[in-house]
C-alpha cells in the first residue's frame, strides 16, 4: 500500500470502514453472497451513481472533482 502523507493512512481506515458497513447493510458479507473488497467498492460506487441520479447530481462531476482531490493528495 502506497501512502504518501500521513493523513492519507486515515482516509484509508475511514473509507475502509465504509466499505465494510456497506458490506454489511447490503447483506453482502453473508457467506452465501460473500464478495471481495473490490467488489463491494464496485458496487458501492454503482449504488452512489444511482443515488446521484435520484438527486439530480452530475456523478461524472463528482468524480472529476474526487480525481482532483485525489491528485492533490498524492503530490
Amino acid at each position: 500500500m502506497k501512502l504518501t502523507q500521513s493523513n492519507n493512512f486515515q482516509r484509508v481506515i475511514a473509507a475502509a470502514r465504509v466499505v465494510y458497513r456497506y458490506m454489511q447493510v447490503s447483506r453482502i458479507d453473508r457467506p452465501r453472497l460473500s464478495c471481495s473488497t473490490e467488489q463491494a467498492m464496485i458496487r458501492l460506487v454503482t449504488d452512489l451513481r444511482h443515488m446521484a441520479e435520484a438527486a439530480e447530481i452530475d456523478f461524472q462531476a463528482v468524480l472529476r472533482a474526487s480525481r482532483n482531490h485525489y491528485d492533490e493528495e498524492t503530490w
